[in-house]
C-alpha cells in the first residue's frame, strides 16, 4: 500500500495499520461541538462489537450489497462473511486500499458520482446519509437510489435527530428557522498531525425523511430506535 495523501487521514490510519506502526484514534472536530473522539476499536471492530443499530440493519440484508462509505470494511467483512456478494465504495484511497489488501471489493468514488450495477441492498451504516451533506441535495440522493437499486431493492440507511444539541434549560428546543436545517453540520477529521478538509454533514430527524421520501417517490420505514434518538430507517420505491 503507498502511503497517502497527508489530507487523507484515514488513508493514514490505514497504512500505519497495515505497516504495523503505531497508531491513533481519529480526532473529529466540527463547527458546532467539541472535539470528539473516533477510537480506533470501532473503526476496525469484529462482528461482536457491532451496534445494536448494525445488528438490526444485517438482519434485513437482501442480494447483492452496496456498502457506502465503507471505511475499512468493517461491516463488508460481516456481511461477506454471511454469503452476501458485497461491494465497498469511500472516498478516501487509502481506505479502500486497505479493504482491497484484506480481500474486499471496493472502489474510490463520491457516492453521488458512483456509476454502478444495480444492488438489492445500499447500506448505509455509522450515520451514513451523513455523506449527502445539506438538505438541498436530498432530492439527488433519492435519484441516485433510484438509479442503483434493483426494482425491488431498498436502502438501509441510519441516522439521529440532534435536536437535542439545542435544548434549553427547561427541556424546550430552539432552532432559528431563519437558519439552515439544524442537522447540518461540518466536520474534519485530524490524524495525528494530520488534518483532512472540512466537509458537510447531515443528520436527519426520521419525520423530515419520511416526507422528503414521499415527495420523491419512495416510503420510509423505521426498524430501530434507541434511546438516543438513533434510528434505523428502511427505504423503497413506492
Amino acid at each position: 500500500m503507498v502511503k497517502p495523501d497527508n489530507l487523507d487521514v484515514l488513508g493514514q490510519l490505514a497504512y500505519d495499520v497495515l505497516n504495523d506502526l503505531d497508531f491513533d484514534d481519529i480526532v473529529v472536530h466540527s463547527d458546532l461541538c467539541n472535539p470528539d473522539i473516533l477510537p480506533k476499536e470501532t473503526l476496525f471492530r469484529p462482528e461482536f462489537m457491532l451496534f445494536e443499530v448494525e445488528e438490526v440493519a444485517l438482519k434485513h440484508l437482501n442480494g447483492r450489497v452496496l456498502d457506502v462509505g465503507s471505511g475499512f470494511g468493517s461491516i463488508s467483512q460481516i456481511v461477506k462473511s454471511k454469503g452476501f456478494e458485497v461491494e465497498g465504495i469511500d472516498t478516501s484511497q487509502g481506505a479502500v486500499d486497505y479493504q482491497e489488501e484484506i480481500g474486499l471489493k471496493a472502489k474510490c468514488v463520491d457516492f453521488f458520482e458512483f456509476e454502478g450495477e444495480n444492488y438489492d441492498t445500499i447500506l448505509m451504516m455509522m450515520n451514513g446519509i451523513g455523506i449527502v451533506g445539506t438538505m438541498r441535495r436530498m432530492p439527488e440522493f433519492f435519484q441516485k437510489l433510484d438509479q442503483l437499486l434493483s426494482p425491488n431493492g431498498k436502502a438501509l440507511i441510519d441516522s439521529s435527530d440532534i435536536a437535542y444539541l439545542y435544548e434549553n434549560e427547561d427541556g424546550s428546543i430552539y432552532v432559528n428557522l431563519d437558519q439552515d436545517y439544524y442537522g447540518e453540520m461540518k466536520y474534519q477529521m485530524q490524524y495525528k498531525e494530520n488534518y483532512g478538509e472540512w466537509f458537510d454533514w447531515l443528520y436527519i430527524d426520521f419525520e423530515t425523511l419520511s416526507k422528503l421520501a414521499d415527495e420523491n417517490g419512495f416510503t420510509a420505514t423505521q426498524l430501530f430506535e434507541d434511546n438516543n434518538n438513533h434510528y434505523l430507517a428502511e427505504l423503497k420505491r413506492k
